[in-house]
């Protein structure tokens, strides 16, 4: 195994490459000859747990302690669509324009300078997140590469 600090900075660095929505994770130190365990709370669990459940086998690989993911809660907590798409977003981008079209379960937004290249990533992580669709307007970003 691995200490505490280093099995959490693996497990998070596993859980961005593959994309899973990490709300906490807690962790239970090693006792009497028992591994330690860490407790990984996914955003819309009922969803993601089965989702990333193949991570397990890696994430136990990758730093010698049990992992589990947290049930979930069962009131299902309000969601936030801004406060999540702005989670999804580069380091630097600014939403100047944001629409919440309840009725039609839709976000409009307007993100300036997002990379043409991170559109795709950003709306579709913000997709499975939310269960709500995200129509990007008025890029005014260019990729010269």
């Amino acid at each position: 195994g691995c200490t505490e600090a280093e099995a959490k900075r693996r497990l998070r660095d596993l859980l961005k490459q593959a994309g899973a929505p990490v709300l906490r994770m807690s962790l239970s130190p090693a006792s009497d000859g028992e591994r330690g365990c860490m407790e990984i709370t996914l955003l819309r669990a009922e969803v993601n747990n089965e989702r990333y459940h193949y991570l397990h086998w890696h994430m136990e690989r990758a730093t010698g302690w049990r992992t589990t993911y947290a049930e979930p809660s069962q009131r299902a907590r309000r969601l936030k669509p801004l406060a999540l798409l702005r989670s999804t977003l580069p380091e630097g981008c600014r939403v100047r324009r944001f629409d919440y079209e309840e009725a039609a379960n839709r976000v409009v937004v307007q993100v300036p300078g997002l990379p043409k290249g991170l559109l795709e990533e950003v709306r579709t992580a913000f997709e499975a997140a939310s269960g709500l669709e995200l129509d990007i307007r008025g890029q005014l970003a260019f990729d010269f590469l």
